[in-house]
């Protein structure tokens, strides 16, 4: 039998790339979602620092109210510790977010742009933007201000830590009290007070890294024609 008499119909182009452009475009809205879900998070991080934080302060308040200056100083080196796990969450979001948006500013707008009006200039909103973005300075404040939601624990943790340790004494009295006062517990109040200043100067040196992490990810280009 022949494909006639199947009533055979050879499928039409304009068919074929309306139906490439709806698959392209539920891509597109599932990876705007994605990206929604990860702002979601970031936003979810920064509200747990700022609600730890305040919790916090109302905590070592209590505890010096009632003269137990003894964990003082160990509550003060817990501390950073989940700001800084908050903190490099954030930036892996923040990261996965410039990711998901690259594969939609190179992948997929060429390809809704081939397949629309033969390559017209559409979806041009998020490119605009960018492009007004990068030209102001307020992205770099905006950039430090949120990361100074999880820094400014650990700084002033530390920060007093060191007072409290060191200020009106000279350093070895003050190491000495130290470990009076804590016994062998000062090995690993020392540990904690690396732990800190280390990931603090790591989050740091991410922050410095992250902006041209994310320009150079929003800039590439990859061959996906394999």
């Amino acid at each position: 039998m022949s494909l006639q008499e199947y009533n055979y119909k050879q499928p039409d182009s304009s068919s074929t790339k309306e139906h490439e452009t709806a698959i392209i475009l539920s891509e597109y809205q599932a990876l705007r979602n994605e990206i929604a879900w990860l702002i979601k998070n970031e936003n979810t991080y920064m509200s747990l620092s700022i609600t730890l934080f305040t919790a916090i302060i109302a905590f070592n308040k209590f505890f010096l109210d009632v003269n137990f200056e003894f964990a003082v100083i160990p509550v003060l080196l817990i501390i950073p510790i989940p700001f800084l796990l908050f903190a490099a969450l954030f930036q892996h979001q923040h990261i996965e977010v410039h990711i998901v948006a690259s594969y939609i500013s190179n992948c997929l707008r060429p390809q809704v742009r081939k397949l629309c009006s033969d390559g017209a200039q559409i979806w041009q909103w998020e490119e605009w933007k960018s492009h007004i973005s990068t030209k102001g300075h307020n992205s770099n404040f905006i950039d430090f201000a949120r990361i100074l939601v999880f820094l400014l624990p650990v700084a002033l943790s530390l920060a007093f830590v060191g007072c409290k340790v060191f200020v009106g004494q000279c350093p070895l009295q003050s190491i000495e009290n130290v470990c009076s006062t804590y016994g062998a517990f000062s090995w690993g109040l020392l540990f904690l007070f690396i732990v800190d200043f280390l990931g603090a100067c790591a989050t740091v040196y991410r922050i410095r890294r992250q902006r041209r992490q994310c320009q150079k990810i929003l800039n590439s280009r990859i061959d996906l024609s394999y």
